[in-house]
C-alpha cells in the first residue's frame, strides 16, 4: 500500500498528501514492530513510537485537507469536539485503570493523539464531503483500542488478527480519502 501511495504522491506537491503518505509509512513500520513474535517492551515501545508519529502525520494531513471555510460558527465545532471527548473517555475508562504506573502518562498522551486524529478526520470529512477520513479514523481508533486493551488489560481472543485487520482497513480508508480528494496525484 505504501509503495502504491509513493507512486501516486510523486508529482503532486501537497502538504496534506505528504503527511498522509508519511503517516502510512510510519504506521507500516509500527506494525512490523508489533507483529514481532517475541513480544517484549522494546517491541512495544518501538511500535507505539512509530504509530504515534504516523498518527501525528495523519492529524497534519487531515488538518491541511480541511480549510474550515465551510463554517465559522461555534456550532460547527460541536460534533468534532464531542466526538473527541467521547473517544478519549472510552480510552480513559477501559484502558487507563489497568495500565502500569510507568505507562500512565504515555498511554494518556497516546489516547489524546488518537482522539485528535478522529477529531481532525471529522473536520476533514465535513470540509471535503468525503467520509473515508472518518471511517478510517474510527477503525484506526478501534485497532488502537484492541492493541491497548490486549497490552494493558488482558488478552483478547484472536486479538492479533483483529488488530491487524482493523489496522489495515483503516489504512485503506485513509488512503482512499487521500486519493478521492486528489491529495496524492
Amino acid at each position: 500500500m505504501v509503495a502504491i501511495m509513493a507512486i501516486k504522491v510523486h508529482g503532486k506537491d501537497s502538504h496534506a498528501g505528504r503527511s498522509i503518505y508519511n503517516g502510512l509509512t510510519f504506521s507500516a513500520v509500527g506494525t512490523a514492530y508489533y507483529s514481532n513474535e517475541e513480544k517484549h517492551s522494546l517491541s512495544l515501545i518501538g511500535g507505539l513510537t512509530f504509530f504515534l508519529v504516523g498518527h501525528l502525520y495523519y492529524i497534519s494531513g487531515f488538518n491541511h485537507s480541511s480549510t474550515r471555510k465551510f463554517a465559522s460558527s461555534w456550532s460547527s465545532w460541536i460534533i468534532p469536539i464531542s466526538t473527541y471527548f467521547g473517544v478519549f473517555s472510552i480510552i480513559i475508562q477501559f484502558i487507563l485503570p489497568s495500565t502500569p504506573f510507568e505507562w500512565i502518562v504515555p498511554v494518556f498522551l497516546y489516547g489524546t493523539v488518537v482522539a485528535t486524529v478522529f477529531w481532525k478526520a471529522i473536520d476533514a470529512s465535513l470540509a471535503t464531503g468525503h467520509a473515508e477520513s472518518v471511517l478510517g479514523a474510527l477503525v484506526l481508533a478501534i485497532s488502537d483500542f484492541i492493541l491497548g486493551y490486549s497490552q494493558f488489560v488482558g488478552p483478547i481472543k484472536n486479538g492479533q488478527l483483529l488488530f491487524m485487520v482493523t489496522f489495515y482497513l483503516s489504512q485503506i480508508l485513509i488512503s482512499k480519502f487521500a486519493l478521492n480528494n486528489k491529495l496524492l496525484y
